[in-house]
């Protein structure tokens, strides 16, 4: 059976600085998506633990970090799946997003049909901190608003 309400999932690491942003984000918009009929996660789980929170579903809208260099910090940019899976590979020790929605779809694991990625330009995701950097940091409101702007978007047109 498929779960017709949207879910947005909100990834992060709340010790490494920077990462964070996708659970503050989320804390932040939580209730008003949930009052808008959206389901809503936030987690700091990854790779394999992560396939049961989107097996099953129709659409799944994933708010994470990203490093890709080629934008300013705090940008928000709505990713498409085919892009990550340029990056992906299979390692016994790590799986993330990419690997994840491969292998789903390999095994045939009831993989989302609509799956959107938005992701937040973050600088350096490798720094142990319980505070956001001095850039992100300047731009958390407005990237909420873009954040929960790209999300309606996306579910009035799929």
């Amino acid at each position: 059976m498929i779960i017709m309400m949207p879910m947005v999932l909100f990834l992060g690491n709340s010790i490494w600085s920077d990462d964070r942003i996708g659970i503050l984000v989320g804390e932040r918009l939580k209730d008003r998506l949930k009052n808008e009929g959206y389901e809503v996660e936030i987690t700091e789980e990854s790779g394999f633990s992560l396939m049961d929170l989107i097996a099953g579903r129709d659409t799944v809208i994933i708010v994470d970090s990203m490093r890709s260099g080629r934008h300013p910090v705090g940008e928000v940019l709505l990713v498409e799946p085919k892009d990550l899976e340029q990056c992906a590979f299979l390692s016994p020790h790590y799986a993330g997003l990419p690997e994840i929605l491969l292998l789903m779809e390999s095994l045939n694991l009831n993989k989302p049909r609509k799956v959107y990625i938005i992701g937040i330009e973050i600088g350096n995701s490798y720094v142990v901190s319980e505070e956001l950097s001095k850039d992100l940091r300047s731009r958390v409101e407005h990237i909420i608003e873009k954040v929960y702007n790209t999300i309606v978007k996306i579910t009035k047109h799929s």
